[in-house]
């Protein structure tokens, strides 16, 4: 039963969502922690706010699984690992740079009163350290949380998506055009670095406008300055495909 996972209720169901937004696909919490009372504890808690859950016993299992792998439309948004500071398993899992790059939350579990354990897991990336036995209300706030950090995240990497799929359609000359318009270059000195004459630059505008869906010059222009912005921040959590360029 150790590296079965639990059972996972929709995100939709009134009775669980407790408050939290609806994510398609549900958010996914995976568990790693050789004591089945922390498993079930964590996983109970998910659930009733609408999180699918995934449970290992040890890090081999985990890793085994597939780790930080993408499960189909699903992504882990918190990663709960039991550490201890003789466990290198539990240590090599927290050092996978995919943890920090997708924003996924750890939360370590440790045994009563092991400050090297805490203290260890934090200094490799741990966003906090429970005791045993789990306080379950400040569980649930960590698991809203990332909750609600991974709904961020998705929702910026839909965005992106959509931005970048306009962005796709300019040509070579366009994409230059637009440049230098969000740098505020008037025509005349766009259409001389480019050596074409005003009345193309300003055919270009236009044509620039209509294949970003926007209504304006200002608006193409600021179409892709959040483009940009959302370039960098889904390339730093690994959400572009290939097809585009403290609680207490």
């Amino acid at each position: 039963m150790y590296s079965t996972p639990a059972t996972s209720t929709p995100a939709t169901s009134p009775a669980i969502t407790n408050g939290l937004d609806e994510i398609t696909p549900p958010p996914l919490v995976c568990v790693v922690d050789q004591d089945e009372a922390v498993r079930r504890t964590v996983a109970d808690a998910a659930t009733r706010l609408g999180m699918e859950v995934e449970q290992h016993a040890t890090p081999t299992d985990y890793l085994a699984s597939g780790g930080l792998s993408q499960r189909g439309s699903r992504q882990a948004v918190c990663l709960v690992l039991g550490v201890a500071a003789a466990d290198d398993g539990a240590f090599a899992v927290l050092r996978d740079p995919r943890l920090k790059e997708r924003q996924i939350q750890v939360i370590g579990v440790t045994g009563e009163a092991r400050v090297a354990d805490a203290v260890a897991a934090m200094e490799a990336g741990a966003l906090t350290v429970f005791e045993k036995p789990l306080a379950v209300d400040r569980l649930e706030r960590y698991l809203r949380r990332a909750a609600d950090k991974g709904r961020r995240v998705a929702e910026a990497a839909r965005q992106f998506q959509e931005l970048a799929s306009h962005v796709a359609q300019l040509s070579d000359r366009e994409h230059r055009v637009l440049q230098q318009i969000a740098s505020g270059a008037l025509n005349k000195v766009i259409a001389g670095s480019l050596e074409v004459s005003v009345r193309t630059v300003e055919s270009d505008r236009a044509r620039v406008v209509e294949k970003l869906a926007a209504q304006t010059t200002g608006e193409a222009v600021a179409k892709y300055a959040q483009y940009q912005v959302l370039s960098e921040l889904c390339t730093c959590t690994g959400r572009v495909t290939t097809s585009n360029a403290s609680v207490n």
